[in-house]
């Protein structure tokens, strides 16, 4: 028996599950960011909305657009809300 064996590129895409913690992280990186961030496929539980929220508190602006959120961050400021 002979076998070929030939180099080659494998090439496609994949889609992670999301975690809780990189999506909390990926949201605060893109809030101290100047300009949009885009975050794809983020984990949607009460924990990733209450630090969406607080974002939003500080200045943050966030778009929600099926799996996809927009951070417009850059402009963060102390709030005199309870967060």
């Amino acid at each position: 028996m002979n076998i070929l064996l030939k180099k080659s590129f494998p090439a496609g895409n994949i889609l992670v599950p999301p975690s809780k913690s990189q999506t909390i992280r990926a949201l605060f990186c893109a809030a101290l960011a100047e300009g949009t961030s885009t975050i794809h496929n983020p984990l949607v539980s009460d924990d990733t909305l209450a630090a969406l929220r607080v974002l939003r508190q500080l200045g943050a602006d966030i778009s929600i657009e099926g799996n996809i959120w927009r951070v417009r961050g850059g402009k963060l400021q102390a709030s005199g809300q309870e967060l």
